[in-house]
Parts: C-alpha cells; sequence; structure tokens
C-alpha cells in the first residue's frame, strides 16, 4: 500500500512538471499602452505564408497574443531559445475604423529569445517619444 501510494505520488508530480514545462509559451507580445493600438508583426523565426508573418497581433491596450515555443509556425527552430525578431508599430487608436490610422511609434527589427515576452508601454502625445518596449521573461 506505501509503494504503491509513493508511486502515485511520484508520478503525480512528474506528470505536473511536464505539463507545465508545456504550458510556457515561446513567446508572448502586449500592449500596456494607456491609449494606443499596436501591431506586432514577427520578422524573424517564424514561417511566412503568403507574404504574410504566421504570427502577427493587432492589440488594443490591456491585449496580449502568444505562441507556444514548441509551435514551428511561430518558432521555426523549436527551441525554447531561438531567435524571434519583431517590427512594432504603434498608432492612434480610432474608434469607429481602423482606416487611416496615424503611426505614432514604429521599433523595427526587434530581437528576442522565444521564451522571452515583449511589452509596449506609454500614452500618445507629442511626437510618440513617450512609448517604449520592454524584453522581459514571464
Amino acid at each position: 500500500m506505501r509503494l504503491r501510494t509513493g508511486l502515485f505520488i511520484f508520478l503525480s508530480a512528474v506528470s505536473f512538471f511536464i505539463f507545465m514545462a508545456d504550458t510556457v509559451p515561446a513567446f508572448c507580445v502586449y500592449n500596456n499602452t494607456a491609449d494606443s493600438g499596436v501591431y506586432f508583426e514577427q520578422t524573424g523565426g517564424g514561417d511566412v505564408l503568403k507574404g504574410k508573418a504566421a504570427f502577427y497581433a493587432n492589440l488594443y491596450p490591456g491585449g496580449a497574443r502568444c505562441c507556444h515555443w514548441r509551435d514551428r509556425s511561430c518558432n521555426k527552430k523549436g527551441t525554447n531559445t531561438a531567435p524571434v525578431t519583431f517590427n512594432i508599430t504603434v498608432y492612434e487608436r480610432e474608434e469607429k475604423a481602423d482606416i487611416g490610422r496615424r503611426v505614432l511609434r514604429t521599433f523595427e527589427k526587434v530581437a528576442l529569445p522565444a521564451d522571452a515576452s515583449i511589452e509596449v508601454t506609454g500614452a500618445a502625445g507629442g511626437r510618440g517619444e513617450n512609448f517604449r518596449i520592454n524584453i522581459f521573461n514571464e
């Protein structure tokens, strides 16, 4: 009885750690701006399908999107340390339409390892100098 209980606890712990390792995303992108839209387009490390990046996100403030590190469409090498790059556009958010948006700031060729995340912070005003990017591990 003790052997079965110990074996059950051991297998449960191993299963938990395997499950947790499987849920770690390759990367996440976050729009933590106060009032602007942010468009993230992966430019390196992932697939390009018909001229368009396989991973992209158009996020309003508070939005986020992630890609699992084993998903080869956004991480060709399939390892959690593979490099990925992005072009990021911060734009003036209009409530009624996405047409005619004014670009406030662009960040090009932003590189990060596939196990990291990136966020854009700041608020509209001035000439876009208020926006910053932060790269971090979760």
